[in-house]
Parts: structure tokens; C-alpha cells; sequence
């Protein structure tokens, strides 16, 4: 018995390294002590294996077993197998290539299992205090290090391992086993876990781990950038809660790039969380989301349900106040990213969107810039298609109702329908806009640029039939006289401008063509009109056009209007206005009207009227008196002034330098009346034939209204009293708003007589 003792030392390394050899092992090192009554100690083991892609060492010691001789004869376990120490390396040596597809480089997974290695487990308890695996990959490829503590008992295996992968330290995971298969897997940075994994093992025709999956998403992405340089990530908070199954075959590769396009994973999904600096265009989203995630074959699909909400915080504008932007998915989003050899440095993963295009519903809160406020009804968007890496997208937008309140001011709603590009710093669109109510149709494009936070814009007015435009528009523009109607004609309109740091600058051109409007019993025709206009920066404005009108007919006929003018506001609200000198024929003469230029908030205009050879006969026919008919030309000017007192002539007057005749045959009546009045027969002699070498008519109008009209009419009639001279010199007061109020009453009494009594 003693030599049997002495002995056993020798016996078991002689059995074991034979054992060892047998098995391939090469370079076997198995130091033992002598046991003890309870306790036997391997002082140091080491041995290595090579197979044709992989070169495998081990080295442990000192390993310490504890026994109880009884128990250990009636039930082959020990008590405790101790190891405060173990190096395992394994040395891949194929190509890249060979090593990701080498038979021997694989796990079985079925023989891996808790319930496998509890039931072999020929200890009550195993502890090692520090086990390291090396996996040494060929060059060009990362190598991982595992270092950590196992224990095991009959009813739970407990390991806290860290990674590094190339010296790059990822954290550690604790694992937790039992003898029914049941898996807790835990990866922590700083001792807090960003990964709990809950759940169950089985193996059948592959292994499966039915698993509850909880990922604080903030833990993920800092791990991720330690994992994956390379990979640029959004900042991200929140977490990601996952239920489904991961799948393995039965023999699993070794190599975590090969586990990975191995690995099957089907899972649904809940989220809430928080993404910021995604780019300039979107620095923040918050995501309330449901759905369904799957890898195979080293792809992963995301696929985001329907109904799932994204909270946008939107791009800080300078004076314009947005509170919350709120988008609601109407189909599901698919998202895929090819994992194959992430886990190499040189490698980016890009993500792929599929399911286009992504329609779904903004809902915005009331935009408000200054006093002006925007109600938006839910906006129906479209992403038509999407580059996640070069952030390229393309889509529509459709505003159903725009609701615009302005202090003081009637807006119609409003619809906006707008084609979207958005890239890097740069987003485009063009734009269709209408306004209800109103035959009003807008068509533009914009362009803006983040980095210098400017917009420019460019827009067309679709052509406005102006017939009855104006009742369509005076609900939103008291200024519209009510004497206006618009009977003919189209407007145009188009303009481009730019916001910058919250100031908006605007160019606009306007144009009437073939108009015809009506003013009271005023008629306008052939009315053309165009203008420029210019709103700055800095809160300046113009306007500066040409108008002609083909005729005006108040009792008078004008024809051939034409003149220029210029409108200016500063920023500080001080309006002027300069008008260009004003042509036109009327009576067969022409008329010019000298420019001016006054304040509107306090006009005081100084301009003069000059008229040139006006038909005589034309002035006449103006009577409406049978009979009466003449010649001549007049010619002159009528200096006028406007202020806040009213208008005035001064010392106007008219001519007729190269003389005329004026004939008058009174019908029956007037001939009869005359033959009462001496006086009236005398000058209707007169005037039968009348050849008048002087006619000279002055003007003064008070701004109350007081006219005073000196006529002198010189000449005779060679067929009256021998040729006689006459002189009919005739002065005339009268207030002309009354007289024409009394004129207008009566027009106004006639009228109703008329249609009273008319038929």
C-alpha cells in the first residue's frame, strides 16, 4: 500500500500524459503532489494541439481537488475542483478565408449546454479564479482576449468575463447558467449592465435561446464605438425591450464574424427612446415604437410598425416659434444592415430602407413669428426614397389647411402641396400653393442652405381672370373702394426672394394686361400695368411701375393715359410717393400732368395741368344742345395744389389763340322764348354765326370749394346788326362739392323716376 502510494504521483502523470498523447497533444507538462487523505494538487499542466488551421495551448496550475475518499468511491464526485489560474490560446493560422470557413474551428453547442455540463460535472463545486482565452487571428484581423471568473455548483454557474479585442477593452458580462438550461446574460460598462438577456436554452435539430431582451441604448452606442470605430452613431438614450428566439447550428463557428452569419435572431420590439445629432436637418427625435427585428445570414432587418410615433424636435429658426412636431407612421418602416464583417475596422455597415415610400402624418403646433400665427392641420407626408449614409432624401409634403390669423387683418385658409430634397446642409422644393376661396394658384421652388441658415425662394402667380376678382377679394381687403369694379382683364405676378437670420427680402413683379375696370359710372378699358417692387432686409419697400389706360369715359372721353410712378416705405414707416408727368388726348387735344412727389401720411402736392388744343367743336357737342356747333382750339394750364387744407387752382386759364366760330340754331321752343326776351334774342342773333377772335377762360378754386370762372368771349356776326363787335364777358361763383352734390341728388331723383315710372 505505501509503494502503491508512493506511487501514484508517477501512475497518474504516466496515465495521463499517455492519455494526452493519444489525443494529440504534444508537449504535455502534468506535475502532480502526492495526494492527501482528502486533497489532491496537479502543480502544473500544460500541453498544445495542432490541427491543419489552428495551433491550441493550454496551461494551468496549481489545480486543486477535494474529495471525501467515501463519498468520492460511492458517487465518482469530488467536493471541489479549484483552479486559481488557466491560459487557453488558440492560434489560428489559415487565411482569412480558411479560418472563417475551417471545419475544425467550431463550437458544439448541443455538448455546451447546462444541462449537458452539470449532468458530467464530477464536482460538487468548481472555481477558477482566472481563466484567459486567447483567439490569435491571423494578420490583418483583430484578436480577442476573454479573461475572467468561473463558478459552478449542482445548481448554478456563475462567470464574469471581460472582452478586449485588440487591446481595445469592451466591458464585461456576467453569465448565469442553471442545470434546467435556463440563460442570464448581462454586458456592463462601469458595472452597470446595457444588455440583460433573460432566457432559455434547447437544443434540437439547432440551438435555440427563447429570450427577453432589455438594451439601454445609451450603454449600447458607447460600447459600439469602442467595438466599431468606424461605425458613426447618433447620440442615443432610452432603451429597446426585445421578445423572441436566437438560433445557432449545432456546430457553431468558433470565430465571432462566423457566429455571426450564423446567428438567426427573430424578435419583436417596444422603444422609447431619444436620438440627437442625427444630422443638421434633424438634431433631435424622440421614437415611441413598436416591431420586428431579424438577422440571418449576417443581415439584420428592422422592421418599425405602423402607428409608431417620432416626437421631432425641428431646426431652431431666429424669430419664428415652433413647439413640437409630432410624426404618426401609416405603414411600416423596413430598415436592413448587412453585417458581414462589422466586426473588422476597415468595415461600415450601411443601412438600407425598404417598403418605400414612408408615408405618414406631421402634426404641428400652431407657428408663430411675431404677431402672425399658423394653425396647421395634420400634414400628410411621403418619403419617396432615402440614403441613411449620405443622408440623401426625397419625398412630398401636402398641407390640407393652413389656418393664418393676422391682428387686423382677414387671411383665406391656405393648402400647400410641396415636392422635397434634402442632402447634407441643403434642402430644395418646389411648391404649389392655394388659397380657398379665392382663384388664387401659386407655383414656386426653395432652396435652403443650414450652414448659412438662409433660404432663397422664387414664385409664380397662375395668370387671376380679373371680372368680379374684386368682390371675390374684398372680404380680406377692406381697402378696396366700393366704387371699384374689375370688368376684364388678367393679373400677373411673380417674385423671388430670401430669409436670412430671421429678415426676409423679397423682389416682385405685377402686370395687368387688356384690364377694364369701373369707377362709379366711370369706365376704364385697355388698362396696362406693370410694376417692380423690392421689400429689404432691413424692412424698406418700393414699388415702381408704368400705367396706361387705352380710354376713361366720365362725360368726358380720355384717351391714351399713360404715366410712371414710384411708391417707397422706410423701415420706420414713412411712405412717399413720386409720380412720373402724365399724358393723354381728351377732346381732341392732349393733356400733361407734371410729376410730383409728396409724403403720403401729410400730401402736399404742387403740380400743373397743361392742356393743348382742345377742339372747340368737341366742347361743344359736350352741351348736348341741337343746334349748337363751333371751332377753335384751346390751350393752356392750371396750376394745382393739394394739402391738408384741400385742393386749389391758382390763376388758371384757357385760350384760344388763332380764334374760331361757334353757330347756334335754336329748335322751335328756345326761338319761341327768345321772341319774349329782347335780351336772349339779341345774343342768340348774335350767335347764329358768331366768328370770335377772343376766348379767354380764367379759374380760381379755394380749397373750400369756392370756383370762380371768368369767361370773355370777343367777335362778331357778319350777318348780325352789320358786323357789329360783341363782347360776352361772364363771371360764375359757385361751390363745386355742392353743386355737385345737388347735381348728383338729382341724377340720383331722375334715376329712381326712371325705373319707377319708366315702363
Amino acid at each position: 500500500m505505501i509503494a502503491i502510494y508512493a506511487a501514484t504521483p508517477y501512475i497518474v502523470q504516466w496515465g495521463g500524459a499517455r492519455w494526452l498523447a493519444e489525443q494529440n497533444f504534444q508537449n504535455v507538462v502534468l506535475e502532480m503532489e502526492r495526494p492527501g487523505w482528502n486533497r489532491m494538487t496537479v502543480t502544473r499542466f500544460a500541453a498544445q494541439i495542432e490541427t491543419e488551421n489552428a495551433q491550441v495551448s493550454v496551461e494551468a496550475g496549481p489545480l486543486t481537488i477535494e474529495y471525501t475518499p467515501l463519498t468520492l468511491w460511492a458517487t465518482q464526485k469530488v467536493d471541489l475542483v479549484e483552479l486559481p489560474q488557466s491560459n487557453l490560446t488558440i492560434q489560428l493560422t489559415g487565411t482569412e478565408q480558411e479560418v472563417s470557413t475551417q471545419a475544425e474551428a467550431y463550437l458544439d453547442l448541443p455538448e455546451l449546454l447546462p444541462a449537458v455540463w452539470f449532468a458530467l460535472l464530477p464536482s460538487e463545486q468548481v472555481r477558477i479564479g482566472e481563466l484567459n482565452l486567447v483567439l490569435d487571428y491571423p494578420a490583418n484581423q483583430p484578436d480577442w482576449t476573454l479573461s475572467g471568473a468561473l463558478v459552478v455548483d449542482e445548481n448554478q454557474l456563475y462567470s464574469r468575463v471581460r472582452f478586449k479585442r485588440d487591446e481595445q477593452d469592451l466591458g464585461w458580462s456576467d453569465l448565469e447558467l442553471t442545470p434546467d438550461n435556463h440563460f442570464n446574460f448581462r454586458l456592463l460598462q462601469d458595472d452597470t449592465p446595457f444588455v440583460v438577456i433573460d432566457g432559455n436554452l434547447k437544443a434540437e435539430d439547432k440551438v435555440s435561446l427563447h429570450a427577453n431582451q432589455v438594451i439601454d441604448l445609451g450603454g449600447l452606442r458607447s460600447w459600439l464605438d469602442r467595438f466599431m470605430p468606424t461605425l458613426t452613431l447618433p447620440v442615443v438614450s432610452g432603451s429597446v425591450s426585445t421578445r423572441g428566439t436566437f438560433d445557432l447550428p449545432l456546430k457553431a463557428a468558433l470565430s465571432p464574424e462566423g457566429m455571426l452569419s450564423q446567428l438567426v435572431a427573430n424578435h419583436s420590439f417596444t422603444t422609447q427612446s431619444t436620438v440627437t445629432n442625427i444630422s443638421q436637418e434633424l438634431p433631435m427625435l424622440a421614437l415611441n415604437a413598436a416591431g420586428q427585428l431579424t438577422l440571418a445570414a449576417g443581415r439584420l432587418d428592422l422592421s418599425v410598425a405602423q402607428k409608431s410615433t417620432v416626437k421631432v424636435t425641428p431646426v431652431a429658426l431666429p424669430n419664428i416659434r415652433l413647439a413640437k412636431a409630432d410624426l404618426v407612421l401609416d405603414r411600416p418602416i423596413n430598415v436592413s444592415l448587412n453585417l458581414d464583417g462589422m466586426t473588422r475596422s476597415e468595415t461600415t455597415p450601411v443601412p438600407t430602407l425598404h417598403n418605400m415610400p414612408i408615408r405618414g402624418q406631421l402634426h404641428l403646433s400652431s407657428i408663430r413669428q411675431g404677431d402672425v400665427r399658423a394653425a396647421i392641420s395634420p400634414v400628410q407626408f411621403s418619403v419617396d426614397s432615402a440614403d441613411l449614409v449620405q443622408h440623401l432624401y426625397k419625398g412630398t409634403l401636402e398641407l390640407p389647411e393652413v389656418a393664418v390669423t393676422m391682428p387686423g387683418q382677414k387671411v383665406p385658409n391656405l393648402s400647400l402641396k410641396t415636392r422635397f430634397s434634402i442632402s447634407p446642409g441643403r434642402a430644395t422644393s418646389r411648391f404649389t400653393l392655394l388659397a380657398k376661396g379665392l382663384p388664387v394658384k401659386v407655383n414656386g421652388t426653395t432652396t435652403t442652405t443650414l450652414k448659412k441658415g438662409r433660404t432663397d425662394l422664387a414664385w409664380k402667380l397662375a395668370t387671376v381672370n380679373l371680372p368680379g376678382f374684386d368682390d371675390t377679394l374684398r372680404p380680406y381687403a377692406k381697402q378696396i373702394p366700393p366704387e371699384l369694379s374689375l370688368l376684364g382683364g388678367r393679373f400677373h405676378h411673380n417674385g423671388e426672394g430670401s430669409v436670412q437670420g430671421g429678415k426676409l427680402s423679397l423682389k416682385f413683379w405685377n402686370a395687368v394686361n387688356g384690364g377694364e375696370a369701373g369707377w362709379g359710372k366711370t369706365v376704364l378699358r385697355g388698362i396696362e400695368w406693370q410694376s417692380s417692387g423690392r421689400y429689404s432686409a432691413s424692412g424698406g419697400f418700393s414699388d415702381r411701375g408704368i400705367l396706361t389706360v387705352g380710354s376713361l369715359f366720365s362725360g368726358v372721353e380720355v384717351n391714351n393715359i399713360s404715366t410712371g410712378y414710384r411708391f417707397r416705405q422706410t423701415a420706420k414707416g414713412t411712405r412717399t410717393v413720386s409720380v412720373e408727368p402724365l399724358s393723354a388726348k381728351m377732346l381732341g387735344g392732349d393733356i400733361r400732368v407734371d410729376g410730383f412727389e409728396t409724403a403720403l401720411r401729410s400730401p402736399d402736392i404742387s403740380t400743373s395741368v397743361t392742356v393743348d388744343q382742345l377742339d372747340v367743336a368737341e366742347i361743344l357737342k359736350l352741351e348736348q344742345q341741337e343746334g349748337l356747333s363751333g371751332s377753335g382750339q384751346l390751350s393752356g394750364r392750371f396750376p394745382l395744389r393739394y394739402n391738408a387744407e384741400g385742393a386749389s387752382v391758382n390763376d388758371g386759364h384757357l385760350t384760344a389763340p388763332d380764334g374760331g366760330v361757334i353757330r347756334f340754331q335754336p329748335d322751335a321752343a328756345v326761338a319761341a322764348y327768345a321772341a319774349t326776351n329782347p335780351g336772349l334774342g339779341m345774343a342768340l342773333g348774335a350767335l347764329e354765326n358768331f366768328q370770335y377772335d377772343t376766348l379767354d377762360i380764367k379759374l380760381n378754386y379755394q380749397p373750400d370749394g369756392t370756383a370762380l370762372l371768368n369767361t370773355r368771349l370777343k367777335g362778331r356776326n357778319p350777318d348780325w346788326n352789320n358786323g357789329h363787335p360783341v363782347d360776352f364777358t361772364i363771371n360764375v361763383e359757385e361751390n363745386i362739392p355742392d353743386l355737385m352734390r345737388t347735381l348728383q341728388f338729382a341724377d340720383q331723383l331722375t334715376e329712381k323716376l326712371e325705373k319707377r315710372y319708366g315702363d
